[in-house]
């Protein structure tokens, strides 16, 4: 039997390496989480007043196959 079985596992010679420590976020205090919001909700009121652009295409309709 020159192959081992798929199922046998051999194990490596350096084993498993050493995981590094990740740390956690910080979590926002409530008046950090309170601008947050302020200044998304302020950078929405400028998208919304902001002028829409044209696409360069067109309308974007599709191509016309009648002709």
């Amino acid at each position: 039997m020159e192959n081992p079985p798929i199922y046998r596992i051999e194990p490596g010679e350096t084993g498993t390496p050493r995981v590094d420590r990740v740390e956690r976020p910080r979590l926002l205090t409530p008046v950090e989480r309170e601008e947050a919001r302020r200044r998304r909700e302020e950078k929405r009121e400028q998208k919304r007043r902001a002028v829409p652009k044209t696409p360069p295409q067109g309308s974007g309709r599709g191509v016309d196959y009648s002709a």
